[in-house]
This record gives structure tokens, sequence and C-alpha cells, in this order.
């Protein structure tokens, strides 16, 4: 019989490939699933980008999976890294049986084929780090009915000459273990034979087990998963129900989109110092399209509309708006008839309209391209106008001809607002006042004037059908200058809010003479206006929602079985105005108007300092006032900053008029002898200019330290609270 080659096949353990891909197996499904965590977390909070939802997900969840396969991997193979002596008794302990040459029993050769192996045999491991269990180190027991003698050594694989029982035993291994030399002339070579079953019924039952185990834990895991994401997005959505509640006709959808617009606008935007006026749009376009088109009915199309109001182009009027990427216009620029809806709806619908009009002024030079729907501005994209663009880092950059408009221009969205039906006179003001600004910012400065006068009439008819009077509220103010009369009894706010923005826009025109009167005339009416209620003092505190404190928690907690409610009007604007705390800083704001005319335009540059002055220390009480809401205390702190600055900048140039008149004088009086000596600045002193503008500099850094801390400690809050302040 031939001698059977060594090395012709058999078992062995997991190679060193075979750990790697284990580890790298289980690293990447970790990663996966962290990486959806992580991922779906960022998108909810932040949006998805210009990549949109799936493939900043799948990129999340593949960065997350390459860096924890890698990683794991790597551990798995130092691991489970075997010594080379184990190793050698593992292979040493797959070897077939042997018998012994001193052995004088001869058995014929096929005669043990379906008999089962000694009892006193140790079953072969099937891993080898199985030898740390040290049972292979034990010695070999002699069975009862064997015919051999007693082996006395204690080696398990002691050297020893050895012939194998056939070339087919049931034990033997596919490594054939070296027991003596091996010659190849002897022997013919055999091919490699895979005589072992793979795949028994045992495997296959524990494969089957593992897959039950592994699809049962799974389920359990992922169940968790996703009842952990339903949990935070209730607790969300319940938190931002009551910081900024919706009219309850509203669908769920719709209420969802006024939170994330809201939060966005007045929370996110302010807390983080980015504003997303993007997704802001969206948010309140889709919200504008729902109550039109969708979920709500009960509108009525117009055909008519407020001939009276200036920039209504009857051209336009009737025209479709310009559509944006995939979103489908309006039919015409001609507003809704609303009359048949609450006054909560309707209130819900100006807020949109009015927020989707902000949000076309802030990106009114921004543009998406239709390839990858990437918001880029316009010095970005190349143009005619614009043949060198910035480059975008990573990106290629575009052409005109591949981007569209962002959003609509925001004249659409104000004449739409104008010529809606149902509005009440202060929301019709604010929107006039609002469109007004933004076309003289764009430099249609006679139409802009036209509105803002417009808008005082409007003003004007409210207090007139306030006392029920036919004079059209001519007593009260002059509708041609904009000077309120002296001997008014009483003026609104909404007078106060027209009259204020018609005399910003003259002075900024020019038309210094008629500004300054307008000014003066508001500030007569402001102090001659009686002082409110002590209850009404200051501002009625909402419930505070912000998590920022342990009583703000509480109070959270507390109310979770409750819905939010939307706030009732309080005021019209035709009310008779009366001073409260909070006022300080628009009275403060008018007399720093007041104080710039006169320095730099009427020549009375003492007197505008003065101005400037008293209206500091009247904006340091409002900035101070700890009652105040904090609103108002940071509009305060602003209105400061901007005193003061403009108050170094009066002292500086009154001081540098004060030294060139100290020179010239020194020039040319009696010392000018001693031009020689040591020059006329040798006898020009600094003077108390100098002097002031110091001490307005140091409190001026003590305000903008204060102010920075503030800021910090907002962006702390932030942070700390982003599981609820996502949108």
């Amino acid at each position: 019989m031939p001698v059977v080659p060594a090395g012709a096949g058999g078992m062995s353990g997991p190679s060193t490939f075979d750990k790697w891909k284990m580890g790298a197996m289980m690293g990447g499904t970790v990663g996966l699933i962290i990486g959806f965590i992580f991922g779906a977390t960022n998108i909810i909070r932040y949006g998805a980008g210009s990549n949109g939802v799936m493939r900043s997900l799948g990129q999340y969840m593949a960065g997350s999976a390459a860096t924890f396969g890698f990683f794991m991997s790597i551990g798995t193979v130092i691991r489970t890294d075997t010594s080379s002596e184990a190793m050698k008794y593992f292979e040493g302990a797959q070897r077939r049986a042997m018998l012994s040459h001193s052995s004088p029993v001869r058995s014929h050769p096929k005669e043990h084929l379906n008999s089962a192996p000694p009892r006193s045999m140790p079953r072969p491991p099937t891993c080898p780090y199985q030898l740390r269990l040290g049972y292979l180190f034990a010695p070999r027991k002699t069975p009862r009915t064997s015919h051999r003698p007693p082996d006395d050594t204690t080696k398990p694989f002691a050297r020893r000459a050895v012939r194998f029982f056939s070339g087919n035993a049931p034990l033997r291994t596919l490594h054939r273990p070296t027991t003596r030399p091996q010659l190849p002339f002897l022997y013919q070579t055999l091919h490699r034979r895979h005589n072992a079953r793979l795949l028994t019924t045992g495997v296959m039952a524990n494969i089957r087990y593992q897959l039950k185990l592994g699809l049962y834990w799974a389920v359990i895991g992922w169940t968790i998963i996703g009842g952990c994401f339903v949990f935070y997005y209730v607790l969300r959505e319940d938190w931002l129900d009551k910081v900024h509640p919706a009219p309850k006709e509203w669908s769920f959808m719709t209420k969802h989109n006024w939170r994330s617009g809201k939060h966005l606008e007045l929370v996110d935007g302010p807390q983080s110092g980015h504003m997303q006026w993007t997704n802001i749009g969206e948010n309140y376009r889709a919200i504008a399209m729902r109550l039109e088109r969708g979920d709500d009915n009960g509108l009525v199309h117009q055909q008519d509309w407020d001939s009276t109001i200036p920039g209504l182009d009857p051209d336009i009027m009737h025209q479709p708006t310009p559509s944006i990427l995939s979103h489908e216009g309006w039919q015409t620029h001609i507003g809704w008839d609303i009359t048949a809806k609450s006054e909560h709806w309707r209130r819900g619908y100006y807020e949109t309209m009015m927020g989707l009009a902000q949000a076309a002024e802030m990106r009114a030079d921004y543009f998406t391209r239709m390839s990858d729907k990437m918001v880029l501005p316009r010095h970005c994209i190349r143009s005619e106008d614009n043949p060198d663009p910035t480059p975008i880092p990573g990106k290629a950059t575009p052409d005109m001809s591949e981007c569209v408009s962002t959003i609509e221009p925001a004249n659409v969205h104000y004449i739409r607002i104008l010529s809606t039906k149902g509005f009440s006179r202060k929301q019709r003001l604010d929107a006039g006042v609002a469109y007004a600004r933004w076309l003289d910012h764009g430099g249609n400065a006679s139409l802009a004037e036209a509105l803002y006068r417009w808008s005082l009439n409007i003003a004007a008819d409210g207090i007139a059908a306030e006392i029920d009077s036919n004079d059209d509220g001519h007593p009260f103010v002059d509708v041609k200058t904009g000077v309120l009369q002296s001997n008014a009894p009483f003026t609104t706010p909404n007078l106060l809010k027209t009259t204020t923005s018609l005399a910003s826009h003259l002075a900024h025109h020019g038309n210094i003479s008629s500004a300054l009167a307008i000014y003066l005339s508001i500030l007569r009416a402001r102090r001659a206006a009686p002082d409110a209620p002590p209850t009404e003092q200051y501002p009625h505190r909402t419930p505070n929602y912000g998590l920022e404190s342990v009583n703000s928690w509480a109070k959270f907690i507390m109310d979770l079985p409750t819905r939010g409610i939307f706030p009732d009007v309080r005021r019209s604007g035709d009310e008779p105005f009366e001073k409260r705390q909070g006022d300080k800083c628009d009275e403060a704001e008018l007399m720093a108007y007041v104080g710039e005319i006169l320095f730099a335009k009427g020549g009375k540059k003492k007197q505008g300092l003065g101005w400037t002055r008293e209206a500091t220390e009247l904006a340091q009480r409002g900035a101070t006032d700890g009652r105040l809401a904090r609103e108002a205390k940071q509009t305060c702190e602003e209105c400061l900053l901007t005193l003061l600055e403009n108050w170094r900048s009066m002292a500086r140039s009154l001081a540098v008029e004060k030294s060139a008149a100290d020179r010239k004088r020194v020039e040319k009086g009696m010392l000018s002898w001693i031009w020689q000596i040591g020059g006329p600045d040798r006898w020009v002193t600094d003077g108390e200019w100098v002097e002031e503008e110091d001490l307005i500099g140091a409190r001026l850094e003590d305000l903008e330290g204060q102010m920075m801390k503030t800021r910090l400690q907002k962006s702390v809050r932030f942070n700390q609270n982003s599981w609820a302040t996502a949108g």
C-alpha cells in the first residue's frame, strides 16, 4: 500500500482573513445602525440640505459603517490571534486514529469502518480556542478491553512509530501530520479530496437557530429604536405646539409646517446666528398652498380689489405669478376673500403670508441649481453681469441658465396681502409699511412714499371710526405733511407707526425739514400721552417652555396633557396710545434721529449731541430694567449700542474741530515765533471732547462685552436644548 502524503487536505481553524471579514461585518452592521440614528437626528434638526434626505442619510450611514468596520476588523484579528504552540496542539488533535507497531492486534482494514471510536478517546476540539480548557493535556487512559500493553508515556503526542488503519478512516482529517519521513518516489500522488461533510444536520439546525435568534433580537432592537423615535417626535411636537400654537381649524400637516417655520424664524435662527430663510420660506409656502388649495376650503375668488392701493397695476393683477422650480405659481396676483373664516384662521394666514414675503426679501438674490437643488447666491453663478463668479469648494460653478429663482419676488406676496379681503386695518397697515420699506430699499422711492401716505390715511380712518366721526381723522394728523396736531386729544399706535416710517423715509431722501417736524410732533404726542395702568405697564408673560431651568421643565411636564392655545388679539391699534415701560426704547430712537439731524444737517452740533446724550440715558434705563421681557431688553441694548457709537462719533468730530481751531489760533497768534522750537502741537491740548470720547469708549466696550456674554449664554442654552429645538 503506498504511503499517503502529508498535507492532502483537512479541517483547520479560521484564517486571518476570515477573522478580518467577521470583524468588518460586525463593525459595519453596528456602524450602519449608529449612522442611521445620528443621520436621521441631524436631518430632522438641520434639514437634508442640497443632497436630499436619502443621499444625506446614506452618507451618514456609509461613513459610520466604514469607520466602525475598519477598526472592528483590526481589533478582531488582534483579539483572536492564537499562538503557534496552541495551533500545533490543535492540529495534532485533528489527526486520524493510529495504531502502534507494538500492538499484536491485526484487524481487517475495513473492519472498523462501521464501529464507533473507543470510549477513552477524547473528542477532538472543534475550535482552537478550546485548547484553553486544557483537556488535551490530560494523560491518555487505556481502555479496559484493550489488548495492547499500557502506554507509559504521559504526553498525548509523543513521537513513536505508528501506522494508519486505512486510507479511508472516518477520523481522517484533511491535513495529515507528518509522523515519519515521506519519500515522494515511494508513493503515488493523490488528488485533494473532501471526504468530510461541511453542512451536516446539526450544523444546519444550528444555523437555523442562529438565524431565528438574530431575527428575534433584531426585531426587538428595531422596535425599541422605532419607539424611541416616535416618543421623541411626539414630545417635540407637543413642545413646539405650546411654544408656537397654531389655529385649531388647521390640519395636522399645516400645523407641523407652521411650528417648524415659526421655530426656525424666532428661535433657531436668532440663537444659532444662522437664519435658514430658504427652509422658512418653504414651510410658509407649504402652509399657504395647503390653506388655499388642499385641506381647507371656503375661500372665494375675487375679481376686483381696492383701487386706492398704490402699486396694484391692473395689467399684472390678473396674470399668474411666476413658478419656481417644481412649485406652481398662483393663478392671479389678486388675493382671496377670507371674510367667512374665523379670526384665528385669518390671523394665521396673514402671518404666514408676511413670513413668506420676508423670506422672499432675504432670498431675493439667491437661486437654486436645478440639477442638485443647491441654493447659491448670485455672486457664485456665472452670468453676463458676473463673468468671474466666486468659486464653490468642491462644486462646479453653474451658469445662470442652469438655475431658477429660489422664491417668488417679495412684491408678489405683498400685492396678494394688500388685495386680500378680510384682513384688519392694522394688518393691512403693517403690510403696506413693510411693502414700502422693501420698495424704498430697492430704489423705488416714489411708490414707497405713496404707500406710506396710503398707510397714513388708513390709520387716520381708524381714528375716525374709533370716535364715530366723519372728518377722516384730520384733527389728529395732517395727512399731507404727516405732522401730528398739537391740539389732538390723543393719538393711536397705528398713527405713531405710520408717521415714524414716513419721517424716516423723508430723512433718508434728503427732506430734512419735513422729517424733523414729524419727529418732533411724534415726541410731543408720546410725552403728552397718559401712562398705562400699573397692571399694564409690563407685557403679560406667557408660560416659559424654554427648557432652560428646572421650573420650565416642570411646567412643560405638568402641561403635557394640555394643548397649545392660539392667542387672541388684545389691541387693534386704533385705541388711544398709553405709555408703558417697554416704550422707552422707541422714544430714545426718535430722540436719536433728532440728534443726528441736528448734528449733521441742522448746523447745531452741540444741541444734537445733547439730544443723543438724553436718548442714551433713556435707553440705559430700559436696558437695565429687569422686569422687561427678554426681547424688549435685547432691543434696548441694541439701541443703546447704536446711541453710544453715535455719541462717540460726535465727540470725536468735535474734538477734531477744536484741535484744528486751536492749531490755527496758535499759528496766527502771538506765539507763532516759537514754531521753530516745538511747533503748534506742543501748545494744543486735547480738551474735554477727547476725555468724553475716552469715557464713551469705555462704556461701549463694557456693553459689547456684556452683549457678547449674553450671546454665548444663549448659544450654550441652544446647544443644551438641541433635542427639542430640532426643526
